[in-house]
């Protein structure tokens, strides 16, 4: 019922298709899935009949997906508890997955838990740069961008972006409506949106993770930092965390990735990949000549202040983790062309 978008089908069909199933199988199967409103029925006459039938095709909204997703996996990993990701390779190939499977789906998901981008933008000479790495922090403006969801505009965004710096210059005022949208144009899709999309189209386990009840980070505001090194994930550090880490996980199980996705190719710490410089943890090669590396690390340090009965944990994030991600493109071996050294986005 995967094979592609509206694809509709029925007991007695299923049945001669599978030969494994029953169609008084199919059916209790189908109106229990109806039932959760992960199926929608159609009353339509088969091929063989002159009557009309329940005839069953998925819902194709994100609700839908997300139910089916989970339940799906869940059954897998109570049949197969420790190599269930090899048995949702036919789901992740599927196209109805791939479909699902897009960047409306990640920014909605972090739209809906108000996940926001806290960055500071270096502007000097009134021309904002997103890429600076001065500490210089007269020079820059701190703010606070929230993802932008599907069918959203940049005109819709401005108003909800937080400027975090009431002493700016008229030309630092004069450069932020282009600040952001430069940010909503392409920042935010190669910083965040892209990376995450990658790792959920080649991992049921990140996938699965990702559409959980996991809960974004919130600082007190007396307590947010910003620097210029941060990318921005200050509010799901800890969620990029274990997408990596689930990852890479699948990864090492399957030793493969779903075929017909954006990913091409993925190599943990080198793997066959001979990039000459230090690996990262997780390489993706993906089409349009696309790499993302992702670096995720943690330690077995704890941290903590006060004194006598209030000591309390310094927490940079609730799994106090780091994540970095370098989103670039790669230059065709024989294409000569004079570039800047790579760096962290």
């Amino acid at each position: 019922m995967m094979e592609h978008s509206g694809y509709t089908t029925y007991p007695a069909e299923l049945e001669k298709r599978t030969k494994r199933i029953t169609r008084a199988g199919a059916t209790l199967t189908c109106k229990h899935l109806a039932e959760l409103g992960i199926l929608q029925i159609k009353k339509r006459r088969s091929r063989t009949k002159s009557e009309s039938s329940s005839h069953y095709h998925l819902r194709e909204d994100r609700e839908s997906f997300i139910m089916l997703t989970k339940n799906y996996f869940l059954t897998l990993a109570k049949s197969n508890p420790y190599s269930w990701q090899s048995y949702a390779r036919c789901f992740m190939n599927s196209r109805y997955a791939r479909n699902q499977i897009n960047s409306t789906l990640v920014r909605d998901i972090l739209s809906s838990k108000k996940v926001e981008m806290p960055m500071l933008v270096k502007v000097r000479n009134g021309i904002e740069n997103q890429n600076a790495r001065s500490e210089n922090f007269q020079d820059s403006i701190p703010l606070s961008f929230p993802v932008m969801p599907s069918g959203a505009t940049i005109k819709e965004m401005s108003s909800r972006v937080t400027i975090h710096d009431d002493k700016m210059t008229d030309d630092q005022k004069e450069i932020i409506p282009k600040i952001i949208e430069i940010h909503y144009q392409d920042i935010e899709e190669k910083i965040l949106i892209l990376p995450i999309l990658a790792l959920l189209q080649i991992s049921p386990s990140a996938l699965e993770y990702f559409l959980s009840d996991w809960k974004s980070y919130v600082r007190d505001e007396n307590c947010m930092s910003f620097s210029s090194a941060s990318q921005g994930f200050d509010m799901i550090e800890h969620v990029l965390f274990r997408l990596v880490w689930n990852t890479i996980n699948d990864i090492s199980l399957t030793r493969s990735i779903p075929e017909m996705g954006d990913v091409r190719a993925a190599y943990i710490s080198g793997g066959n990949y001979n990039a000459g410089n230090p690996s990262p943890l997780l390489l993706l090669r993906c089409k349009d000549q696309l790499s993302i590396e992702y670096a995720a690390g943690f330690d077995s340090i704890h941290d903590y202040y006060g004194d006598g009965s209030n000591i309390v944990e310094i927490e940079t994030n609730p799994e106090n983790c780091s994540v970095k991600i370098n989103c670039r493109k790669e230059i065709p071996p024989n294409v000569l062309v004079k570039v800047d050294s790579e760096h962290f986005i």
